[in-house]
């Protein structure tokens, strides 16, 4: 078991292909059918099967995740528009000199905001609002010790 969490704690760092995770976290059933051969009772086999199918579930999620190609003509895209939004801004004759520059100022702001939220969302495990770890990290250094 610890050498399956230390493959989910080195894959979830970037440290190891998804192969290498696959092929421990098989090892797990396994380890399941061994324990039953061992003449485990079967309730805690059922219980050992039902959560070591949840955890190949979350991780194929945080592969299908990690591993999606998002359109990069779609960044682009939105890039250029707001360039183009915030020049046209600027260009804008507002009629108070305060205005003319508090409102491009507050809408730069909120759409480079918007931009760099997008790429948090698009990728979950990298940047400035990455998915915290540390119960994966916490279990590892259990099962290891």
């Amino acid at each position: 078991v610890a050498a399956i969490a230390t493959a989910v704690d080195d894959w979830i760092h970037g440290d190891i292909s998804d192969d290498d995770m696959w092929a421990a976290q098989s090892d797990g059933t396994q380890l399941i059918v061994d324990i039953e051969k061992a003449g485990a009772p079967s309730h805690y086999i059922g219980r050992l099967m039902s959560t070591n199918g949840d955890l190949a579930g979350a991780l194929t999620r945080i592969q299908v995740i990690r591993n999606t190609s998002f359109i990069r003509a779609g960044y682009v895209l939105m890039q250029l528009l707001v360039g183009i939004v915030l020049l046209l801004l600027v260009i804008i004759d507002f009629t108070s000199p305060i205005m003319r520059w508090v409102v491009p100022f507050v809408l730069a702001l909120a759409y480079c905001y918007l931009i760099l939220l997008v790429h948090d969302v698009d990728n979950p495990f990298a940047g400035a609002a990455a998915v915290d770890v540390s119960p994966v990290d916490r279990a590892r250094k259990v099962l290891t010790s």
